[in-house]
């Protein structure tokens, strides 16, 4: 599982032991410096000491093996010298240390050499009675002197580094508080708490995942509120079918007279056409509201009209409706189940509405480059101010004739949308409903 928390920690640490590492380093190859620098005035000392305690001799009256304090406060990190006295026009006249084998440096001041491989620092100074005064130290014992200071010096800020990680884990884990918060509060809310959360109370960085949850908590709202609005309406329009066919059952079964036993068995399975196309409607309404229409391709529209045409004969032929169709072919961007279920919805509303004997006319044009979808029947039209409302849900304009659901342009609508196709009501060239479905390019 992956962890904010840890992905900080995992990011920020390295890069603060980097910097701690890097500003060490800085630090100690400056400190390093400054003891050599030390060191060197140590040197430059003893043979200022030496110059003046021999003056007008060519050897000290008297010396022993000195030794300079690195940090001037334990012993342990001193460092023992080598002095030397030489003659301009001569060699070597003294040394406090006989075996060691030094040469002269060939100027005055601070130089390094290196012989018999053991590295040395010097200091050289030419006095005025002719001697040449050279003070050396073993490089290597200096450093290590150096680098014993050093560690005890920072041992401190080493064990500072548990703290610095201990400090990490807890400003991450104060940083995170309003997630927290945050997962507390949604845990304590019950199912139909869909209130928003209040964004002025968190962080800047948290507003954001607060205001899409307040936007996801709308949605759900409006979800939930139609669901019950759907349920409701269906239950309505549910039960008037079912109330009408209970009706014709008692019918069928206290008539006696053969004629009005099969009228009342012809009406039985109107009623259970009705009801069947009802279901059949909230299904497909459903399966619009999923967004069912996801596999989308180029598709030939008039292959589509042409199926779902066939599928409505029956149906137009059974009340003498002629279903005429002029089709271009033309290609469009679509799922083909979905236009499949608008087109059934969108003829099957102009063969409600039509009168019986008419025509109902599928006009499949291209105009400015765009597929045009016109479906016009000769029925009583759609009064302008009404045009607009016919594709809420469950609505249907009052005084229409007929047993519809107010379904079946919603789902039409739906589909429409989901095909960025526009969708217009207008007049028929006999006062008729005229629907128009505009596909983009």
């Amino acid at each position: 599982m992956n962890s904010i928390r840890k992905t900080l920690l995992i990011v920020l640490l390295p890069l603060l032991l980097l910097a701690v590492g890097l500003a060490g380093w800085q630090t100690y190859r400056k400190a390093v410096s400054e003891f050599n620098d030390l060191l060197d005035d140590g040197l430059k000392q003893v043979a200022l000491t030496l110059r003046d305690a021999g003056a007008g001799t060519v050897t000290p009256p008297s010396f022993r093996n000195s030794r300079i304090q690195s940090n001037g406060s334990d012993d342990s990190d001193d460092v023992e010298i080598l002095a030397q006295i030489w003659l301009v026009d001569g060699g070597l006249v003294w040394s406090s240390a006989q075996d060691a084998e030094v040469p002269l440096a060939r100027k005055a001041g601070k130089s390094k050499f290196e012989a018999n491989g053991q590295r040395w620092r010097i200091y050289r100074l030419d006095a005025d009675d002719g001697r040449i005064i050279q003070v050396a130290q073993d490089q290597r014992e200096r450093e290590k002197a150096i680098w014993k200071s050093l560690k005890r010096s920072a041992m401190p800020l080493l064990s500072l580094i548990p703290a610095v990680i201990l400090l990490c884990l807890g400003v991450t884990w104060w940083g995170l508080r309003p997630l927290r918060r945050l997962a507390y509060a949604l845990y304590a809310r019950g199912p139909d708490s869909l209130q928003a959360f209040p964004v002025d109370r968190v962080p800047a960085e948290v507003q954001p995942l607060v205001a899409a949850m307040n936007v996801l908590m709308l949605r759900l709202q409006e979800a939930l509120s139609f669901q019950r609005q759907l349920t409701a309406n269906a239950a309505h329009e549910l039960r008037t079918p079912l109330a009408a066919l209970r009706l014709q059952l008692d019918v069928v079964e206290l008539t006696a007279d053969a004629a009005d036993r099969h009228a009342a068995i012809a009406e039985l399975r109107q009623g259970v056409a009705r009801a069947t196309r009802l279901v059949q409607q909230l299904l497909d309404m459903a399966r619009s509201d999923a967004g069912m229409a996801s596999s989308f391709g180029r598709l030939g529209l008039a292959d589509v009209i042409r199926d779902v045409v066939q599928q409505l004969q029956p149906q137009a032929q059974a009340r003498g409706i002629v279903l005429q169709s002029d089709l271009e072919s033309v290609q469009v961007s679509g799922d083909a189940d979905s236009l499949s279920m608008l087109l059934s919805n969108l003829i099957d509303n102009a063969l409600r509405y039509a009168p019986a004997a008419s025509t109902v006319q599928i006009v499949l044009k291209t105009e400015n480059d765009r597929p045009v979808l016109r479906v016009i029947d000769e029925g009583p039209g759609i009064h302008p101010q009404e045009r607009e409302r016919v594709f809420e849900r469950f609505y249907r304009t009052p005084g229409t004739p007929g047993l519809g659901s107010g379904i079946g342009l919603s789902i039409v609508r739906d589909i429409a949308v989901r095909h960025r196709a526009d969708i217009t009501i207008g007049a028929g060239p006999t006062g008729g409903a005229c629907i128009a479905l505009e596909f983009p390019k």
